[in-house]
């Protein structure tokens, strides 16, 4: 998870990291303003083809990924 710069406030993005250095790919997942009631709590692998973010209200959100770490979904708040 990085936080960026956003128009007005910071925005956090969270990425899935594939491959080794230096050959590391980065990819985007899911990102939301700083200030916005729904932020991850909680982001964790579930296995090896799922991640799972809770957000602040306690939803879970599970998000398949790829042998090669791409996601097939992608969650913006």
């Amino acid at each position: 998870m990085e936080r960026g710069l956003g128009l007005g406030d910071p925005v956090w993005r969270i990425y899935v990291d594939s491959g080794r250095f230096p050959n590391t790919r980065r990819h985007p997942v899911a990102e939301y303003a700083a200030g916005y009631p729904r932020g991850v709590l909680e982001a964790g692998w579930t296995d090896a083809s799922h991640i799972r973010l809770i957000d602040l209200d306690h939803t879970h959100h599970d998000l398949r990924i790829t042998p090669d770490g791409r996601p097939l979904d992608r969650l913006t708040w």
